[in-house]
């Protein structure tokens, strides 16, 4: 494909994401104003506070277990051993299996991931932001959040993929681009959008602002260590797979993941560094006045003023180590996404403005909200993209 053709196939391209984006909008815009009307909240955004939270590494790494087995479990040993796919299915593929296998599958996670999170530590659902309360100031403030980051972070997929094409370095092909040959009836279409707005974003903001953005802000150097791990393996994952010959397309080495995970892991680095370098080096010392270091300076000072002093530099450093979780969690979660690259690098902005909204509101409700209306839009591309094409 010539230069000219790779410009006008990204600006098709662009034109249908603004599109796409501008139905999202709309729709979900008549309703955060009618919950605007009917609640009138007075303030959006209270002052910033902090959920207990006592569950540990244990309990985030059964999680992800259960992220991984649930789907499998209710697609295979449930619904395929039930016959029930045979029944709702003309040719039932993999794909439209985890379509038809999303409600049930999302049901199970969610009383799983709560049975245990209460037997391991008597986390309650609310503990990680999982609460009625201000639900509508919540959802409007995820919906406004939508409406500032998505431009934004679409308009860094394009240039990033105008980039890639322009040099002729490898790229996959979005998982739901994936799937536009297998939707054929207008019920799959309506559980596929349920798949991928719904049922995505409760499981993985469940996963990822709530139980793991949770622990990390409280985790020691090892947790830390742990998830910079996972994200090279991710990373070191994808580049293994793009080297594998599959039935559909031989095999493309693609290094981009590997590459970005690794920077992933040195920003995330020197971040823990930043925050955590002189907690680890001078112990409760860090948190003292840095004009009085000595004891016998200290004990000049007025012990109201020390105090002040003491909580202040504490709550600063809270809200630091707070920030160093959620680009903990926004790697990881960027990174979950291995196989579509370069998508992995917007996601990880995504799961900077869902970390913050998560972290600032102390509830999952406007990530929720986020996460759909992001993921409506790209359901949306699809639909206009499968109805417009030749």
């Amino acid at each position: 494909m010539g230069q000219k053709e790779r410009i006008v196939d990204l600006w098709e391209e662009t034109q249908v994401n603004i599109t796409a984006f501008a139905i999202v909008a709309g729709g979900a815009g008549i309703l955060a104003g009618l919950l605007y009307c009917l609640f009138r909240p007075k303030r959006l955004l209270l002052l910033q506070r902090l959920r207990p939270g006592a569950w540990t590494g244990r309990e985030v790494f059964l999680a992800f277990l259960l992220l991984l087995l649930v789907p499998i479990l209710v697609r295979d040993l449930v619904l395929e051993s039930s016959g029930f796919f045979s029944v709702v299915c003309p040719r039932p593929s993999l794909i439209l299996k985890e379509i038809w296998a999303s409600p049930l599958m999302v049901l199970v996670f969610v009383a799983a991931l709560f049975w245990l999170l209460y037997i391991a530590s008597g986390t309650r659902p609310a503990h990680f932001g999982l609460t009625p309360a201000r639900w509508a100031p919540n959802g409007i403030l995820g919906y406004l959040a939508f409406l500032l980051a998505t431009p934004l972070i679409l308009g860094v997929y394009v240039a990033i993929l105008w980039f890639i094409r322009q040099l002729d370095l490898p790229y996959s092909e979005h998982a739901f681009q994936q799937v536009r040959n297998e939707i054929l009836r207008p019920i799959d279409w309506v559980l596929f959008y349920f798949r991928a707005t719904i049922v995505a974003a409760v499981m993985e903001e469940l996963l990822f602002r709530g139980v793991l953005l949770g622990w990390l802000r409280r985790a020691s150097l090892v947790g830390h260590v742990v998830i910079g791990a996972l994200i090279l393996l991710l990373g070191l994952e994808a580049f293994a797979i793009s080297m594998i010959d599959l039935d559909e397309k031989p095999a493309e080495p693609n290094i981009g993941p590997f590459v970005f995970a690794i920077i992933l892991v040195g920003v995330y680095a020197g971040a823990f560094y930043r925050v955590w370098g002189p907690v680890l080096k001078n112990g409760v010392r860090a948190f003292l006045h840095p004009l009085t270091p000595s004891p016998a300076q200290r004990r000049g000072e007025p012990l109201m003023k020390r105090r002040l002093v003491f909580r202040e530099r504490v709550r600063l450093w809270q809200t630091h180590n707070a920030w160093l979780a959620i680009l903990g969690s926004a790697a990881l979660f960027g990174m979950f996404h291995r196989g579509d690259w370069p998508s992995q690098i917007p996601l990880v902005l995504l799961g900077l403005v869902l970390g913050w909204l998560a972290y600032r509101t102390q509830s999952l409700v406007g990530a929720i909200v986020l996460h759909c209306l992001f993921n409506a839009v790209a359901c949306t591309v699809l639909l206009l993209d499968t109805l417009y094409s030749p």
